[in-house]
């Protein structure tokens, strides 16, 4: 079932993305040492799979991780290979912290974004609404 067949589904019985049954996998980027000194990577690993474990129609798929500095979407391994994943239907949603944890600049994000939708995958900005 793709985002567009779950939304769909979501209309028709009033439900929410946290009833329905979708699989899920977090992408969580780091790019200064100040940030990986703070433990950023582990507080967000833990918080997503503490937040899609918590939901019991959800289906914790994987973790994608980068720790990179200054680098381009097509540069990030982890974050390239969520994109593949995504189009080879390996999971439904992805979760990240805001907007600019998932691409450097607005052109990046909304190029990957509608790729993933493209493909039958949602993306949620956990701190951008």
């Amino acid at each position: 079932m793709n985002i567009y067949q779950i939304a769909n589904q979501m209309k028709i019985n009033h439900q929410t993305i946290y009833d329905i049954n979708i699989r899920v996998a977090y992408y969580v980027r780091v790019s200064t040492l100040r940030e990986q000194q703070d433990s950023s990577v582990d507080n967000q690993i833990i918080h997503f799979e503490k937040l899609i474990k918590s939901h019991p129609n959800w289906t914790f798929v994987n973790g994608y991780v980068d720790r990179v500095r200054g680098e381009s979407a097509s540069n990030r391994e982890s974050f390239m290979q969520m994109i593949e994943d995504g189009k080879s239907d390996k999971f439904d949603l992805v979760l990240t912290k805001e907007v600019s944890r998932f691409a450097r600049n607005t052109i990046d994000s909304l190029t990957y974004t509608r790729e993933l939708l493209r493909y039958g995958v949602g993306v949620l900005f956990e701190n951008d609404n």
